[in-house]
């Protein structure tokens, strides 16, 4: 009789710990898609003074759920030529999401020009590159 009960009391333990061991993980896996949530490139731009023929280009990033907690992500925006130049590239590590990040003035005379917009948040990539449709001539 007291092996059987041993053995009904191993049989609930491993029971209760299958389903501890269930619920943490879905709740890590919930907690962790909450935590990442996603960034995203979107609406290359750029900007063209035709004063002075410079330009600079960059777009915007949006993150959605991703700014609770610790929110770090990586980031490049360029403005190139139709030939596939690039005139001008500033990269970063931001905290701060939905935002636009623009390159620095540079000179463009002569060019048509066009965007890129880069983000890399926990692994996960989004780029947005603007259509040659939209282009400038600077």
């Amino acid at each position: 009789m007291h092996a059987r009960a041993s053995a009904v009391v191993l049989v609930f333990a491993a029971l209760f710990a299958v389903a501890w061991w269930l619920t943490a993980s879905a709740r890590s896996a919930e907690a962790q898609s909450r935590a990442y949530g996603t960034c995203t490139a979107y609406d290359p731009s750029h900007q063209v003074d035709g004063n002075s023929r410079t330009g600079r280009g960059g777009g915007s990033i949006g993150c959605e759920g991703a700014c609770t907690g610790s929110c770090q992500y990586s980031w490049t925006a360029r403005m190139y030529n139709d030939s596939g130049n690039i005139l001008a590239q500033l990269s970063g590590v931001d905290t701060y999401c939905c935002t636009t990040k623009l390159t620095g003035w540079t000179g463009c005379a002569g060019a048509y020009v066009r965007d890129f917009i880069f983000v890399n948040y926990n692994g996960v990539v989004s780029s947005n590159t603007e259509s040659i449709s939209n282009h400038t001539f600077c």
